[in-house]
């Protein structure tokens, strides 16, 4: 059974959970986790995993690293894969985060799905 436990608050107003021992930085997180733990155990996806992690790297230079919320097989979608981030309305615009996301996209060829 999943136990749940709030910690501190981020200066967003985002309160940390933890879920089946895995730290969160928001309910937004934790909820969207939960709903990726059901359609993995429903079978509609594969692979799911919690806060991957993406090294930024320009010319052998590390600029600095890129952890994002989730990264997962969708088996509905001939087995694409895709990376989830959870943002809140306040984090969404963030230009520290735009500009993650875009050296994210050029360097790795990765696209953010914001949920």
């Amino acid at each position: 059974m999943a136990r749940l436990r709030l910690t501190r608050r981020s200066k967003y107003g985002a309160i940390r959970v933890v879920l089946d021992g895995i730290t969160f930085d928001s309910k937004r997180e934790a909820f969207r986790y939960q709903q990726l733990k059901m359609r993995h155990l429903g079978g509609e996806i594969a692979n799911l995993e919690v806060h991957p992690c993406y090294e930024l790297r320009v010319n052998s230079q590390k600029i600095g690293k890129v952890t994002l919320d989730f990264r997962y097989i969708d088996l509905l979608k001939r087995g694409a894969q895709v990376v989830e981030d959870a943002k809140s309305p306040a984090t969404h615009k963030a230009r520290d985060w735009v500009l993650r996301k875009k050296l994210l996209k050029a360097i790795h060829g990765v696209e953010v799905q914001e949920v």
